[in-house]
C-alpha cells in the first residue's frame, strides 16, 4: 500500500489523489498497530473475552473504543465454544442460556487446547 502511495505521489498527480493516498496508508497501518489487541485474559474467577459486534456501527466504534466490547465470564458459568470457535456458551444466573459471539476461530490450536484446560480446571475448583 505505501508504495502503491509513493509511486502515485512521485507521478506529479492532483494534490487531491496524493492527501487521499497517505490517507489511506495512515489508517492501514492505524488499523495494522491494532491488530495486537488481546482477545482473552485469563483471570482468577473467569475470563475476559472480547465479544465480535453485531452491526457495521459497532464495528466502526470498536476502532476507538475496543475496551468496550471485552465481557467478564466467570469460569462456573462457561458450557462451552462451538465447533468453529466463534460462540461461547454460558448459563446466566436466572439459570438460561447465553451465546456471546467472539473471533477465536484464528487462534492456535495449541493455545485452544490451553483455554480449555484453564476453564476446565478453574471451573471445577470454583464449585
Amino acid at each position: 500500500m505505501a508504495t502503491w502511495a509513493v509511486w502515485h505521489s512521485q507521478r506529479g498527480v492532483v494534490w487531491n489523489h496524493i492527501a487521499i493516498d497517505y490517507i489511506i496508508v495512515g489508517f492501514c497501518v492505524w488499523r495494522m498497530t491494532r491488530q495486537r489487541r488481546p482477545l482473552v485474559y485469563v483471570c482468577e474467577k473467569g475470563i475476559v473475552i472480547r465479544r465480535r459486534p453485531s452491526s457495521l456501527w459497532e464495528r466502526i466504534d470498536m476502532l476507538w473504543n475496543g475496551d468496550h466490547y471485552y465481557n467478564f465470564i466467570p469460569y462456573a458459568q462457561i458450557i462451552g465454544f462451538t465447533a468453529n470457535w466463534e460462540e461461547i456458551h454460558m448459563v446466566t444466573e436466572s439459570g438460561g442460556i447465553l451465546i456471546v459471539m467472539v473471533d477465536l476461530q484464528f487462534v492456535t490450536y495449541k493455545d485452544k487446547l490451553k483455554l480449555l484446560s484453564v476453564i476446565d480446571e478453574r471451573s471445577h475448583t470454583a464449585m
